[in-house]
Parts: C-alpha cells; structure tokens; sequence
C-alpha cells in the first residue's frame, strides 16, 4: 500500500519546521539539520503507529524516501530505506547519502 508513504510526504514539512529553525548563518548546519531530519521522521513514524490503519494491522504499507535542503551554500541530504541521493558535478556523480542496508553492521544493529 501506499498508505505511509503519502502520509509522511504531507506531514515531513510540518514535523521538519516543528524540529528546529534552519538558518543558512548557522556555524554547524548540517548537525542542525542532521538533528531536525531525525526529530521530525521519529515524531512522523511515532505518529503513524496511532493512525487506525496501522494500529490495527489493516495496512502494512512502508515507505523510503530522500529529503534535500538546498540553500545559497548548502546541500543537505538524508534519506530513509532503500533509497539513495546523487549529485552530478562536471558529469562526475557524489554520493549524497549513504545506503540504508541491512548487511551494514549500524543498520542491522539499528534494525535489531
């Protein structure tokens, strides 16, 4: 189903302004954005496990997802599940995130 991922596309900006207040003066924003990327998928995830039809077991539905500030001189990344960011350079592709794997030593930590 497709339950999940449409709601915490509709509530990410919501829960992400809730967490922190972003400024492109700040001395550490990617640990600010770090923090408030994190705040608002744990408060969204919390949220969703009251909704009716994950409380009830009816929908099992999933979701991954990339979610990018880009400011003046700033690009900041996460991303949950599966999924994967790259930027082209000059043709040359960077990594903006990192894989969320289950074979990764943190993530099958994280996931047990």
């Amino acid at each position: 189903g497709d339950f999940v991922a449409h709601y915490a596309a509709r509530k990410l900006p919501e829960h992400l302004m809730r967490a922190a207040t972003l400024r492109s003066s700040d001395s550490d924003l990617g640990a600010t954005a770090t923090k408030a990327f994190k705040t608002a998928l744990m408060s969204i995830d919390a949220e969703l496990l009251r909704q009716p039809e994950i409380e009830s077991g009816h929908d099992q539905s999933g979701s991954t997802s990339v979610m990018t500030l880009i400011g003046p001189k700033h690009i900041i990344c996460a991303n949950t599940g599966d999924s994967r960011a790259v930027l082209s350079r000059a043709g040359e592709a960077v990594a903006l995130s990192h894989d969320h794997k289950p074979y990764n030593p943190e993530e099958k930590a994280r996931i047990e």
